[in-house]
């Protein structure tokens, strides 16, 4: 019971340590997930924006309306292609987190049990 005591501050600090970190590592996941879905959007709207503005342009400049529209046809199949690997990267982060969480726990209950 006195080790205990005499050690709970040390203890104290490595749980509010432990928490710091995964309270870092679940921002950290969450800015990356958030970018990423930023910027599938902005891919989506400068895709339609730009096919927007190249059938707007084919009647007065054919080759100003015919390279918008060719950038956002390849834009949007930019955006079809990476779909998959933006759902894989979304759930590699989101299984880490939760894989590291699973470690932590782990861990901190091993020590309880001693």
């Amino acid at each position: 019971m006195l080790v205990a005591i005499i050690t709970s501050p040390i203890t104290f600090g490595l749980g509010i340590a432990v928490f710091a970190l995964l309270l870092a590592a679940g921002g950290v996941a969450f800015g990356l997930i958030a970018g990423i879905i930023v910027l599938i959007f902005g891919v989506a709207a400068v895709a339609i924006v730009s096919l927007y503005v190249g059938i707007g342009l084919i009647t007065t400049n054919l080759f100003s309306g015919l390279f918008y529209l060719g950038l956002g046809v390849t834009l949007i199949g930019l955006f079809l292609v990476c779909l998959h690997l933006i759902y894989w990267l979304i759930r590699v982060i989101v299984q880490g987190i939760a894989n590291f969480a699973k470690f932590i726990y782990a861990k901190v209950q091993a020590r309880r049990k001693k």
